[in-house]
């Protein structure tokens, strides 16, 4: 069944599961690289596949510039 024709609830996550979610993220690479995908997903609404289809070198630019 295709995710249009699917009928569910969907509800917004609560501030307090977020942070439980994001506790359980270590502190190593994945960890953080966890933590920014669900960041990415619950403050900018985007879906999984548009996070995926990022590329770094995209954003390899505006991280090594100054921040003024």
């Amino acid at each position: 069944m295709s995710r249009k024709n699917k009928k569910t609830l969907e509800r917004k996550i609560e501030f307090n599961e977020l942070k439980s979610i994001l506790d359980c993220c270590g502190e190593d690479e994945k960890g953080k690289r966890d933590k920014i995908i669900i960041k990415l997903l619950s403050e900018t609404g985007m879906q999984i596949t548009e996070i995926l289809n990022l590329k770094f070198l995209k954003w390899k630019k505006k991280i090594t510039e100054p921040l003024l």
